[in-house]
């Protein structure tokens, strides 16, 4: 009996089986390790959307060109982000791109661990921006190197030459200054904050960057073609100046006083410390201590607290910066640093100064540029570079109304607001101002162009149309003068027809007269008021009346620019 209960009893593993255990234990290490993986995943707060906004959309897309129409036809507060996601190789390259408002993607990009911030500013082609700086040095290549000091140096620099081109006075407490450094690599962000200034668009701000950059080049190597200034032709354009001082005698005054502002510059300066600007590459070949090319069109530019994809270095705020920021309203000290370190994020008054530096004008005439605004002066050179936005069908619908009737209106430039979808035409040689109902004697005009709600409007430089902050009616563009992403997106792949656009035309007629009409009684006065400011000959310190503008010449004007499209067409 006993022999018998001995037989029938085995131990348990033989009756699961050792597979099946190991099985069922590795199976429950798989899950313990998931669920403590998800554990340590934050569930990012959502946001909560407000009335007044701003707008709430978060789309990714897998193509830039997508990311930017979508933006541009939904609202006016959305830009593009791009960002690096494992999901590709480390050896494509490849990003995506993120469509939201500043305030949203800040919401949930500061709920993101460290290590999933991989994201970048789109700098947009056109749009204005603040002047911002690269700077990084390999650390092996160049150990006598002091980096904070060189940063120094450069601020420096840059502040002595934005001095003497634009007369704009700046120091360290106006620049935002964000470090990124490792053990083998220097780097460092710098974002110029100086209230009521910004470049026309980063290609701009890089050309006035090549230009101060070659004039260093050209101190501290005048024996040598330094070829490593990227966006710069330093011997051409000395060529080219010499031909035009040959020409013209004025070139050479031009010339002298270039000599005597460099000589400024370089007499804040010991040949020493401007020589630490310049470094070794991984080549052992001398390089700038600025990268000159990050300045290009739709510029990737890495964003406060992100690090590249697979390291581990964010960009912060560093130990030397100055800059404070302003601390809004409900919004901390981090939220504040990351909107000032958006080198697109402008936002447009009518105090703001927009510097323009195109490659056409790095000669010596361009260190004189505030001479170079000179609002009696008749020289084309005036307006070269000036002539053309990203929106020519605008620009031609802007000219239409400053050189109808034989008018001699120019462009004498334009400025981009991304931020906003706005276009600020600054006219010479037309200065009607609807405030008066005549042309200005001296004071220049503006148009301001509301691209996204496809209407336009006047304003002007009169101390007394500016002291009661004067704007005139808006009116309505054409379509045909109109982006095509603002259409719907059945009519987005194809142009329009020659009946289409007339019809359009006819509409926007239409409407122009029905407003007039509800503002006859309106339209009265002001025609009484007109006729006793001419007889009076007040304002504007006695301007003549001459180039006188109404409202049906405006509508004429309007169906004049249609018929010369259709004939181009």
């Amino acid at each position: 009996m006993d022999g018998a209960e001995e037989k029938s009893m085995f131990p348990i593993q033989n009756f699961y089986g050792c597979h099946n255990i190991r099985k069922r234990k590795s199976i429950e290490k798989v899950v313990e390790e998931t669920v403590k993986r998800h554990k340590a995943v934050k569930i990012p707060a959502n946001y909560h959307n407000r009335i007044l906004g701003p707008t709430s959309s978060w789309e990714i897309f897998f193509r830039q060109k997508d990311a930017f129409k979508y933006a541009r036809r939904t609202a006016k507060d959305l830009h593009v982000f791009a960002f690096e996601s494992e999901t590709f190789s480390s050896d494509s390259g490849q990003r995506m791109y993120l469509v939201s408002s500043y305030p949203v993607f800040w919401h949930y990009y500061c709920q993101l661990d460290e290590s999933k911030r991989h994201h970048y500013e789109i700098i947009p082609e056109g749009s204005v921006c603040k002047l911002y700086f690269d700077l990084e040095f390999l650390k092996e290549k160049n150990q006598e190197c002091d980096g904070i000091k060189m940063v120094e140096i450069l601020i420096k620099f840059v502040c002595a030459c934005l001095r003497a081109v634009f007369c704009i006075e700046c120091d360290r407490r106006h620049i935002l200054d964000l470090d990124a450094s490792t053990t083998s690599k220097f780097s460092r962000h710098l974002v110029f904050q100086t209230p009521n200034i910004t470049f026309q668009d980063n290609i701009h701000a890089g050309s006035f960057v090549c230009y101060i950059f070659s004039k260093l080049l050209s101190y501290l190597r005048p024996k040598s073609s330094p070829t490593f200034l990227s966006g710069t032709q330093s011997d051409k354009n000395s060529q080219e100046k010499n031909d035009v001082d040959n020409q013209h005698a004025e070139g050479k005054e031009e010339e002298e006083e270039e000599k005597d502002q460099l000589s400024a510059i370089w007499s804040q300066f010991s040949k020493e410390d401007l020589e630490m600007l310049i470094v070794k590459d991984k080549n052992d070949d001398e390089t700038l201590f600025c990268d000159t090319g990050v300045y290009t069109k739709n510029r990737n530019f890495r964003l406060y607290l992100s690090s590249k994809l697979k390291k581990n270095n964010p960009l912060v705020v560093s130990m030397e910066n100055i800059y404070q920021s302003h601390v809004g309203l409900n919004q901390s000290q981090p939220e504040i640093v990351f909107m000032d370190s958006i080198v697109a994020n402008v936002d447009y008054t009518d105090k703001m100064k927009v510097l323009t530096f195109t490659s056409e004008d790095s000669s010596a005439k361009r260190l004189s540029m505030p001479k170079h605004f000179n609002r009696n002066s008749k020289s084309p050179e005036v307006i070269d570079g000036y002539q053309k936005s990203p929106y020519p069908e605008v620009d031609d619908f802007i000219m239409s109304l400053i050189t109808y009737n034989g008018a001699g209106g120019i462009i004498r430039h334009w400025t981009y607001f991304q931020k906003g979808e706005l276009l600020i035409y600054e006219i010479a040689r037309y200065r009607y101002c609807e405030n008066i109902g005549r042309q200005h004697k001296s004071n220049n005009i503006m148009y301001v162009v509301d691209l996204q709600n496809g209407m336009y409007y006047q304003k002007c430089h009169d101390p007394d149309c500016q002291m009661m902050n004067f704007k005139s009616k808006s009116y309505p563009i054409p379509e045909a003068a109109l982006p095509v992403y603002l259409f719907d997106s059945e009519d987005f792949e194809f142009d329009l027809e020659d009946e289409d656009l007339l019809n359009a035309t006819a509409e926007m007629e239409r409407s122009y007269m029905e407003e007039k009409a509800r503002d006859s009684c309106d339209s009265d006065v002001a025609m009484k008021q007109h006729a006793q400011d001419t007889d009076n000959g007040d304002s504007d310190n006695g301007d003549s009346d001459n180039g006188d503008s109404d409202d049906e010449d405006l509508v004429t004007a309007l169906d004049s620019w249609e018929k010369q499209q259709k004939q181009s067409s």
